[in-house]
Parts: structure tokens; sequence; C-alpha cells
């Protein structure tokens, strides 16, 4: 439904200039309810009078002399007028089209939104995937006690080789990793990326065999009876 009502002033001027006050501002308050129903207003007397603020009476008389001048007419037990009609119809569809029109830059803005995205994305993983690390992170992220997070992973496997640390350090540390938290609950082993920041191949490492071995035993039961 159409909100705002478009008024041709000196149209709508020489259009009430034979009606007199009364009949004149009754009129727009009419045109004004049809416009907010879509065309069609109920000729219904008490209702129609008390939207106006006056009795049945004189809306009696004005609805006659209305539909006398041609300004409105009754079909089926509603009141309309024509030129409102062709007014409603036009800022429909000229809603509808902008309606459309919106639709159609905003589904187009959005295909290149994704088109976008989607080169982006096919070019960052053109990057990770096209490194010359490749092979080699493959081989020192299948010893990582815990793979997570592979795509920072191999930015940050990246960034450490192209600093000067050795692939032989890479794999010797991270192996000695994974042996210190072979019975490490996961959420307590470092994320490889995390790993890799903190140059975790340049930390000392305990082994799980070196930890067993400081253990104490149970000692062996003494026999009094030979001492």
């Amino acid at each position: 439904m159409a909100k705002v009502m478009p008024v041709y002033v000196e149209e709508a001027l020489n259009g009430t200039f034979d009606l007199d006050l009364e009949s004149a501002g009754a009129y727009w308050q009419i045109l004004f309810m049809l416009w907010s129903t879509d065309g069609v207003l109920k000729d219904d007397p008490i209702l129609i009078s008390r939207r106006l603020g006056i009795t049945t009476r004189p809306w009696n008389r004005i609805r006659d002399s209305l539909i006398e001048s041609g300004k409105i007419y009754i079909e089926d037990g509603f009141i309309f007028n024509d030129k409102l009609k062709v007014t409603l119809k036009f800022v429909q569809n000229k809603s509808e089209t902008s309606r459309k029109s919106a639709e159609k830059r905003w589904s187009k803005s959005l295909k290149q939104k994704k088109t976008v995205d989607a080169n982006a994305h096919a070019i960052k993983d053109t990057k990770i995937k096209d490194n010359k690390y490749n092979g080699e992170f493959d081989n020192w992220y299948s010893l990582y006690p815990r793979r997570v997070g592979r795509g920072q992973a191999i930015k940050a496997y990246i960034k450490v080789r192209d600093s000067g640390t050795t692939q032989e350090a890479l794999i010797n540390g991270v192996k000695a990793y994974a042996n210190s938290t072979a019975d490490t609950e996961p959420k307590f082993i470092k994320h490889p990326q995390t790993w890799l920041n903190s140059e975790g191949w340049l930390d000392e490492y305990v082994s799980q065999q070196s930890r067993e071995l400081d253990i104490p035993g149970d000692l062996a039961p003494v026999n009094l009876k030979a001492m």
C-alpha cells in the first residue's frame, strides 16, 4: 500500500474550485481515506461521519453534492474516485519497479562480492599451497603431536624457514616435543602455529622414557630373618 500521496497543487485547486469550504475539506478527507485503503472505502455514513467529526445528516448532504459534481461515485456499497485510482496504480507500479530494480542491484552487488571473495580466497589458497616448503611442511606437520590450525601453521612455518631456521632443526625439535608429550592430554599440547612462533625447536624437552627412569620403583621387601 502506497503511503505517500502525490498532490498536484494547481490541479487540486482547480478540482475543488466549485466546492464550498465544508465540502472541499470533506472531499480531501475522503481522498486521504481512499488512499490509505488502496482506493476502496466502504460507503458507511456512520463510520465516515465519525472520521470527519460531523453527524450523518451533514455528511449525507455533502456526499450527495460530491456525487452530483462527479467527485466520487458509489458502486457495490463502496466509494470510489477514478482519478485517485489511476494515481494510486501509477504509484504502486512505480514502487514495484523501484523495488525490483533495487533487488536486481543488490543481487548484482552480492554476486560481485562473492566473486571478489572467491578470488581472494583462491589467491590466498594458492599462496599457501604453492609455497616452496610444501613437501617438507607436510613431513614436519605429520610428526606434530596435535595437528590443528593447518593454514595458520603453514604461514608460521614459512616465516620460520624464511628467517633462516633449517628443516633439520624443525624436524628434530618437533620429534623431541612429540616424545615429551606422548602421554599429555591434547588440550595441553600447543597448537603448531604457537609452537613455531615461540621457537619451540630451541626448547629442551625431557622424553617420556627419561621421566619413567627418574620415578623410583617399589622397594624390595627386607628379609629380617637373614639379618
